[in-house]
């Protein structure tokens, strides 16, 4: 079980499922089961991207969020051993998201997924406007984040 990393990552668009599945197979090299595969990775890319776009932030300032995903352990309670489960780490630079990282995790049961983007102080800044013009407009904070998120 190992970190591979991609130098500058590998870009996330049709013809470079095989240097996706290069650093999958890294992490998941001797593995029993495979916990993510490619389709998995543009499909995460394609969630975090929607995200973005989700909170107001424009394509221009997109570039700097990082998106990590791992599935998490086994729900089950009689499985009391820690389950394999790969991570990845996708960044998102001014041409699109790449794949920077996958790794490799020992999760015990009830342990959850993880699925987050982590936002630059930038991209926070965009979004913080986006709330604060919702509170003011809406006659309910309910409306105003659903209205948002």
């Amino acid at each position: 079980m190992g970190i591979v990393k991609a130098n500058k990552g590998v870009k996330i668009v049709k013809g470079n499922e095989e240097q996706i599945e290069s650093v999958l197979d890294g992490a998941q090299r001797s593995c029993n089961a495979r916990t993510v595969s490619v389709k998995e990775v543009f499909e995460k890319a394609e969630r975090a991207e929607k995200a973005l776009a989700r909170l107001g932030i424009p394509k221009t300032k997109r570039a700097g969020a990082i998106y990590r995903y791992c599935e998490g352990g086994a729900w089950a309670k009689s499985y009391k051993y820690a389950a394999g489960s790969t991570g990845i780490t996708l960044k998102r630079n001014t041409l699109g998201w790449y794949l920077t990282g996958a790794d490799r995790g020992n999760y015990y049961p009830g342990s959850g997924k993880f699925d987050a983007i982590r936002l630059s102080d930038a991209q926070n800044e965009i979004v913080m406007r986006e709330v604060r013009r919702a509170l003011s407009d809406s006659s309910s904070c309910r409306d105003a984040i659903d209205g948002i998120f």
